[in-house]
């Protein structure tokens, strides 16, 4: 398994956050994303959504915030404790940001564009 294999939860995470504010936030993600594969926990998948709207991959972010918020939905995430609240309201807040960057990223059409306005 390479090296990220025998790092631990705190460790992935830190060298995680050190490639992020390195500019490397590709590399951070795969980071986060193991670190969530070894602990499942909430806020490593969070960061590593956060890595992928970073990226402009806001499709992709979108779709990790949607999974963060089932999660917490379904009670999948169990004795959610205050911190795990505030980190609830930030997979919103996140999930919104990237909905504005889809929204931002489509081309804008509008119903009323006139032959004028058509290629």
């Amino acid at each position: 398994m390479g090296v990220a294999g025998s790092m631990t939860y705190a460790q992935l995470m830190a060298a995680g956050m050190a490639e992020n504010q390195a500019g490397h936030p590709a590399a951070a993600r795969i980071l986060f994303l193991q670190c969530y594969e070894l602990s499942g926990q909430p806020y490593a998948a969070l960061s590593a959504a956060n890595m992928s709207l970073k990226l402009g991959r806001a499709q992709e972010a979108h779709d990790e915030y949607e999974v963060l918020m089932r999660s917490f939905e379904s009670g999948a995430v169990t004795g959610v404790s205050e911190s795990e609240l505030k980190l609830l309201t930030h997979v919103e807040m996140k999930l919104a940001k990237a909905q504005q960057a889809q929204l931002a990223a489509k081309p804008h059409t509008s119903e009323y564009a006139t032959d004028r306005d058509r290629p």
